[in-house]
């Protein structure tokens, strides 16, 4: 069982509100991961997955797969950390159709952000209050415990580095 789980190349998947991106954090003769962020409501060109995959969704959301060539169409949703299986198949189109890209979070500790890329949000309270954040490339920010869910309101990916501190 273990050589036939090293020939199964697996497939990270993040649904996000950021701008289609992928990067592969390990690829080794066992196993390769990609890490893959997409838009919601963005169309994929016409492909095929010749492997079978295994996909570790990171947000809740829902995909749509259309098979034009074989007539057939296909939702799937997933809740985060769920893990799904997703054997080698045909020529499809998939798109994102979940509204929601991030959900509610919270943070329990005091933290530092630093701000790799230029940033604009909207952050919604769990009351309601919205508020829109930006931050250039370069800045620093201090944070206190809070819950909120944050959306991307730029064309493009964003990057942080958050420390939090435990005491």
């Amino acid at each position: 069982m273990m050589s036939l789980m090293r020939m199964i190349p697996f497939l990270l998947a993040a649904a996000a509100a950021f701008s289609a991106e992928t990067t592969t954090p390990i690829d080794n003769a066992q196993v390769k991961v990609l890490k893959v962020t997409q838009d919601p409501h963005v169309k994929t060109g016409l492909h095929q997955h010749k492997i079978n995959r295994v996909m570790i969704y990171l947000q809740a959301g829902r995909q749509n797969f259309d098979y034009p060539q074989e007539g057939k169409k296909l939702v799937v949703d997933w809740k985060p950390g769920e893990a799904k299986w997703s054997p080698a198949g045909g020529m499809h189109i998939a798109e994102i159709t979940s509204d929601n890209p991030a959900p509610m979070h919270e943070h329990t500790l005091n933290r530092v952000v630093t701000y790799i890329t230029d940033q604009k949000f909207r952050v919604t309270t769990p009351d309601g209050k919205v508020e829109t954040i930006e931050h250039k490339a370069g800045d620093v920010s201090w944070g206190t415990p809070t819950k909120h869910k944050e959306e991307n309101l730029s064309d493009k990916p964003f990057e942080v580095v958050v420390v939090e501190l435990k005491s």
